[in-house]
């Protein structure tokens, strides 16, 4: 795997993850946005459920994307090493 290829793996997963963590977050804000005051209980009363629920998955969505990236890199790269040994 080249460091080009390991790259893009790293940012289409981190896409991947904002997008789905964005989505799940939005569906979560708008069925239940009091769900942001439960989780965050220094907000105030005038703070948008939606968008904090939104941000919330966005935020976790970017770092499992970037989790998830790096561990597919790892494992990949892992594997062709041991390729080459035999």
């Amino acid at each position: 795997m080249s460091i080009k290829q390991a790259l893009a793996m790293v940012v289409g997963c981190f896409a991947i993850g904002v997008t789905a963590g964005g989505g799940i977050g939005w569906v979560v804000g708008k069925l239940s946005p009091e769900l942001a005051f439960a989780l965050l209980p220094l907000l105030d009363d005038t703070a948008d459920g939606l968008a904090v629920c939104t941000s919330l998955g966005l935020i976790n969505g970017a770092w499992a994307g970037i989790a998830v990236g790096i561990a597919v890199t790892a494992v990949v790269a892992w594997f062709e090493s041991r390729k080459l040994k035999h």
